[in-house]
């Protein structure tokens, strides 16, 4: 199913998935788009209608020429947005309707691009999904005037909608986890969560970190913790790191994730050491017991 995807990278790291950490841009010379994420109530029967901006900054002189697709997305265990074949989460793009499919924006100009959802009467309640993809317009060597919509050069506006009704937001945190050793990169603090409600929701993840004897924090994302939204049917595993992590040291971690009402925490003990010094370590150990056993065996011959 995932063949041929068009990842894009997260543009709101929540966020995206707010800070949410689904986001949506991938690269574009001379193109920014506005918003870059759009959250919708629909009703069924409803008919809505929305807007977004295409920039073209005038960072070259040349014209921008783009076109304008909606396209079906989805997000990956990493949470990263990637382009596939339709679920049943983006019904979406068969209601929606773009007025504006292509066009040609001169450096220093912009257009507003306006969307319309016509919801069906038997619209199923939950969360759908679509990226209005716009990408550079670029004609092929024998310029026969195809369109390359390549990964580098394009820019999506992912709309989240939950349409009303029977919503039902749940979930499971599979995995927890905090190492107890720890050589290079920082303490790292690890979640795995899958939505297994029909509407998307958003995880939190709090880490705060303790020196070994003392209750004073020297780590804390307490106040602003790191978040990020995961779609009804998705698996998102996250990692939350403290990059100021110390060389050497011995702390306690307490890490917490939520979401969907659910909460686990977990509280270890971790000893930060470079591998070098672990190497050094083993070896003296190693050392001292040789010359403890070298040293009974003299005694014994004595």
């Amino acid at each position: 199913m995932k063949n041929n995807f068009k990842k894009v990278l997260c543009g709101i790291l929540v966020a995206v998935f707010a800070t949410v950490s689904f986001g949506a841009s991938v690269s574009a010379a001379s193109m920014s788009m506005s918003p870059l994420v759009q959250d919708l109530i629909l009703n069924p029967g409803e008919t809505v209608t929305d807007t977004f901006t295409i920039s073209n900054p005038g960072t070259s002189t040349d014209d921008l020429e783009f076109v304008v697709e909606v396209r079906p997305f989805s997000a990956d265990e990493n949470g990263e947005v990637y382009y596939g074949e339709k679920e049943s989460w983006n019904q979406m793009i068969d209601w929606t309707t773009i007025d504006v499919n292509e066009g040609i924006l001169a450096p220093n100009n912009s257009v507003s691009i306006e969307y319309t959802i016509s919801v069906p009467e038997d619209a199923p309640a939950g969360g759908q999904y679509m990226a209005i993809v716009v990408s550079s317009k670029v004609n092929d060597d024998e310029g026969s005037g195809t369109v390359n919509l390549g990964e580098s050069i394009g820019m999506a506006y992912l709309v989240f909608a939950e349409v009303s009704g029977n919503v039902d937001l749940k979930g499971e945190i599979i995995e927890n986890d905090v190492p107890s050793l720890v050589f290079s990169g920082g303490i790292k603090a690890s979640t795995t969560i899958k939505n297994t409600g029909n509407v998307y929701g958003t995880a939190k993840y709090t880490m705060k970190v303790f020196p070994l004897f003392s209750d004073e924090e020297v780590f804390t994302n307490e106040e602003n913790p790191e978040t990020g939204r995961i779609i009804n049917g998705a698996t998102r595993r996250h990692e939350t790191v403290w990059a100021e992590t110390p060389t050497f040291g011995i702390f306690n971690v307490e890490y917490t994730a939520e979401f969907a009402g659910a909460s686990q925490t977990i509280t270890k003990m971790v000893i930060v050491c470079p591998i070098w010094l672990m190497f050094i370590v083993i070896f003296g150990i190693m050392i001292l017991i040789f010359w403890l056993i070298a040293r009974s065996k003299a005694k014994r011959k004595q």
